[in-house]
């Protein structure tokens, strides 16, 4: 997962931070993560398809509306029945002719109980970005012959569409905002598996409905992610934590955190100068009913602002899902080690792009290609 994103940047996210000039605090890191990913002909990609679930499918929610596009892998992934797997890729390209924002967006599975998390990025068309990985066919980063691609399939900063693990509920943002999806880009899916002694065969895919007209504000997934952690053997209740500043104002609409199979509560907080506190979301973990919490209230988040996650951990033999409470744990991708990701979903202005928002204010004219923005009014801060 994007974590090193590979991040599902995904469910098993990789910690993904990007640099940040010196000029601001330390910020928030943007999802990205360490990525594998095989490339394929162009003419096997399958394009945008209106219309129902494909036969052999399963949807994360039926409760989903008639989707505006379908996105399909044209080769399946097999998945072996009981070897770790490494992440997977597939570049799947949209051939969209049109820029569009993306509300609503729901995972396709065709072998939903292999699947630990799926991660899926958007590349723009251009992009230097595993230029030379194959489209339309499935790849890790180990397969890729040039070094940059190995390199550059493990850690990325491109834009999140989608990052789903077990039990994930369809993304739905409110109404006049969503994802920028550029014509011509590719969606690249990460998949990262977990042996349950079944061989299967995943052809994924996501179903997406646009905004109707011209959204008033993007939405960026971002992450806060800690990966120097070492929980001590035995512990039942082991505390990690990671922190970062706000580079420019936001509204908070949501959260996404992730774990291992040691997880055991996870939390957001808004951390004031004073040293105050501000509780955001406080769940226990379930590694099989990965949850997004989205806000009914959401606020704003001035630049400056200290957002904290915090995961609790339990690596004793009381834990029925640890894999072995004698070892010290650090982080990894595989299920057998640990993540702590603390995904979070807010809304800018329209021309903001998430390497825009790490940016000092004033220090360049935003990079999007969106013309003629709406205004984007200020809510006042949220105390």
């Amino acid at each position: 997962m994007a974590l090193p994103l590979a991040l599902l940047a995904g469910c098993v996210l990789a910690a993904a931070a990007i640099a940040i000039p010196p000029a601001i605090p330390p910020a928030v890191a943007p999802a990205a993560a360490p990525v594998p990913i095989p490339a394929i002909p162009p003419a096997a990609a399958k394009p945008a398809v209106p219309g129902p679930t494909p036969p052999g499918m399963r949807a994360t929610d039926w409760s989903f509306p008639h989707p505006d596009a379908t996105f399909q892998m044209a080769v399946p992934i097999v998945v072996r029945a009981n070897h770790f797997m490494p992440y997977t890729y597939e570049i799947v390209p949209t051939h969209l002719r049109h820029d569009h924002w993306v509300r609503m967006v729901r995972l396709l599975a065709s072998a939903p109980r292999a699947i630990h998390h799926a991660v899926v990025y958007i590349r723009r068309r251009g992009s230097p970005w595993l230029k030379d990985a194959p489209i339309g066919r499935p790849f890790t980063a180990k397969s890729l012959k040039r070094e940059r691609d190995r390199r550059d399939a493990e850690w990325t900063d491109n834009p999140l569409l989608l990052v789903a693990g077990p039990g994930t509920q369809p993304l739905r943002f409110p109404h006049g905002m969503g994802i920028y999806l550029p014509a011509g880009a590719d969606l690249v899916f990460q998949f990262h598996f977990m042996p349950g002694g079944h061989r299967a065969s995943e052809l994924g895919g996501v179903q997406l409905v646009f905004t109707r007209g011209r959204p008033r504000r993007r939405v960026l997934t971002l992450q806060l992610t800690n990966d120097t952690f070492a929980i001590p053997p035995r512990a039942a209740d082991y505390r990690v934590e990671v922190h970062g500043f706000m580079p420019h104002g936001a509204t908070v609409l949501g959260f996404y955190p992730h774990m291992h199979l040691r997880g055991r509560r996870f939390e957001y907080n808004w951390v004031h100068r004073d040293g105050k506190v501000r509780r955001l979301l406080d769940i226990r973990w379930r590694f099989f009913h990965e949850m997004n919490y989205f806000l009914r209230r959401p606020f704003w988040m001035p630049r400056g602002a200290e957002l904290q996650a915090v995961g609790w951990y339990n690596n004793s033999a009381g834990n029925p899902l640890n894999p072995n409470p004698n070892v010290t744990v650090r982080w990894g991708d595989q299920a057998t080690s640990e993540m702590m990701v603390g995904f979070f979903f807010v809304a800018v202005p329209l021309r903001m792009s998430k390497w825009d928002f790490f940016l000092p204010p004033g220090s360049h004219p935003p990079r999007s290609t969106v013309p003629t923005p709406l205004p984007f009014p200020h809510p006042p801060p949220h105390h």
